[in-house]
């Protein structure tokens, strides 16, 4: 098919360049930073008598650190996929060979994925195998629940920048959108969250017995759902610990899969329709 000739030359020319490598690097060291820190805190800051660590608490930690990296890794490295070649007219040359498109567009989405997804892959393997010597041994089920959502997570945000990158005719607007894209899950989403629950509730924290649509808020943005995702899928993982929350269907971890899945499709099948009117 076309889009995998694309796909494979977007990943062979990352492959040739130092863009991969630097991401590896970059992914392996937040691994080993991770991994420290856990064992630092879970040593330093625990009671003497409490239980030791283990390696699902160690997988839980480093949940939220992962959802704030990855997703920078995917919209950097997608962001330019159609509008850089745009700007330098080789999108012309690449669209009067026989590929259309959606060719080009899935192709790009297909391999800048592959390109965030392999260090992800090294550097996951390089922490499971931290936590297995330093903590505890880290079960394979567990393991494969980080594994898959967290390449689903860094999927979403390069399909989000690629749609971004297929939407507009400016690399400079693009960066734009997905420096404003990035503010608005990582840090206003959450701020959105805590204003809502003081217009409702009168309170600015949730509480023993926080408001179910509260945590729901919080599930549909792509990290949310992927922190709720996995926690929920994690066997052993009580997410709503120390808290009254009621049993609604709309909190369970297949729901946050849900989430993840449309933010995955939607904005790359509305930004490959504003590519495909678009006048190059």
């Amino acid at each position: 098919m076309s889009w995998q000739v694309i796909a494979r030359k977007e990943f062979s020319d990352a492959m040739r360049s130092l863009v991969l490598w630097i991401v590896s690097a970059v992914f392996v060291a937040f691994s080993v930073l991770l991994v420290g820190s856990y064992i630092v805190f879970e040593g330093e800051f625990s009671p003497p008598d409490a239980d030791p660590g283990t390696a699902l608490d160690a997988l839980v930690f480093v949940l939220s650190p992962i959802a704030l990296i990855a997703p920078i890794i995917g919209l950097v490295v997608g962001y330019k996929a159609i509008v850089g070649e745009r700007e330098s007219g080789s999108l012309k040359a690449l669209l009067s060979l026989p590929h259309t498109r959606w060719d080009v567009m899935f192709g790009k989405l297909v391999g800048r994925t592959m390109v965030v997804v392999i260090p992800l892959v090294v550097a996951l393997v390089v922490m499971g195998g931290l936590i297995t010597v330093f903590v505890d041994p880290v079960s394979i089920l567990d393991f494969l629940i980080i594994f898959v959502l967290s390449v689903l997570l860094a999927a979403v945000f390069v399909a989000i920048a690629v749609a971004i990158s297929g939407a507009t005719s400016s690399s400079t607007i693009a960066g734009a959108a997905m420096f404003g894209i990035y503010l608005l899950f990582l840090l206003f989403w959450d701020l959105i969250d805590l204003g809502l629950l003081y217009i409702f509730e009168g309170r600015l924290t949730p509480g023993q017995n926080p408001p179910a649509w509260y945590f729901f808020f919080d599930m549909l943005s792509p990290d949310g759902a992927y922190i709720a995702a996995a926690q929920g899928f994690l066997p052993g993982v009580d997410i709503f610990a120390g808290t009254n929350i009621p049993d609604v269907w709309y909190l369970s971890p297949w729901i946050a899969l849900v989430v993840l899945l449309f933010w995955l499709v939607v904005p790359f099948v509305i930004g490959y329709q504003r590519f495909k009117e678009a006048d190059l």
